[in-house]
């Protein structure tokens, strides 16, 4: 079966977001480990991972010192 022109689109577009979500997961590693090295508790890093994700890259930077 030939893909259509519109299905190999989806597909592209599918493929970038899937390559988006798993640099997002490493950067939220990232972000996981910097919290434990500055000693937040594990019970709190993830709403702290979370805000810092939702966040601007200049909050980011304020917090770390460079930008996620």
């Amino acid at each position: 079966m030939k893909l259509s022109h519109g299905s190999s689109e989806v597909k592209a577009a599918a493929d970038i977001l899937n390559i988006k979500q798993q640099e997002l997961d490493s950067q939220r590693r990232e972000v996981h480990a910097l919290l434990l090295a500055k000693g937040i508790s594990a019970d709190n890093d993830e709403c702290v991972t979370e805000a810092i994700v939702r966040s601007s890259p200049r909050a980011s930077f304020v917090l770390f010192g460079h930008s996620s």
